[in-house]
């Protein structure tokens, strides 16, 4: 994908998560109660998690840590979006990010959570003025920035208290190569009270 229209790949989607949640919310709002029967006020909920999806490169991933408590969460996440291509000058951005949210609910076990903090960036880029004829690979430059992580993401963990499927659709500002990154995703943990305890 090129640059051009991974610049507007970037802003739609991000335009998206905003129209997306502010939509949903009233509803998410009005729905907050109804899941109390599974989730203890002052217990801590974690999940782990990963996925795989498209992005603004061509590919993305995302491996996650997940804490709730009362609602709020705190997430420790690593994504990158990867460029496709048959040889070994893929260019990548990937992001190490500390993200800090609130946990929706839509019933008892359809989950949203929308996450922002702060992402730790890695870039590698192709330098255009360096290729090896004999390799047939170019110089691959690497960078380092600060970006803007935001993430909304749905869960549903109506199969299993320790198991749950996810989509989120995330996206990182930064002054060198901002990216967005929609997953489809396993999360793995104690998501919730068992059915058994709410009986």
């Amino acid at each position: 994908m090129n640059k051009t229209n991974s610049l507007v790949f970037t802003n739609v989607l991000t335009f998206n998560i905003a129209i997306v949640f502010f939509l949903i919310a009233p509803g998410l709002q009005a729905s907050a109660q109804t899941d109390t029967s599974y989730y203890k006020r002052n217990k801590l909920y974690y999940m782990a998690e990963f996925g795989f999806g498209i992005s603004s490169k061509d590919f993305g991933g995302l491996l996650g840590l997940t804490f709730l408590f009362n609602k709020n969460l705190v997430g420790l996440r690593e994504n990158a979006v990867v460029e496709f291509r048959l040889d070994n000058n893929s260019e990548s951005v990937a992001g190490t990010d500390l993200v800090f949210g609130r946990k929706f609910s839509a019933g008892s076990f359809n989950n949203f959570s929308l996450a922002t903090g702060i992402s730790y960036v890695h870039i590698k880029q192709r330098d255009e003025n360096h290729y090896n004829k004999s390799t047939y690979q170019y110089d691959m430059i690497k960078t380092n920035t600060v970006g803007l992580p935001i993430e909304l993401k749905y869960w549903n963990n109506a199969l299993w208290r320790y198991l749950g499927g996810s989509v989120t659709l995330g996206t990182n500002f930064n002054p060198k190569q901002s990216y967005v990154n929609l997953t489809l995703g396993l999360m793995i943990g104690n998501t919730r009270e068992s059915r058994s305890h709410t009986r």
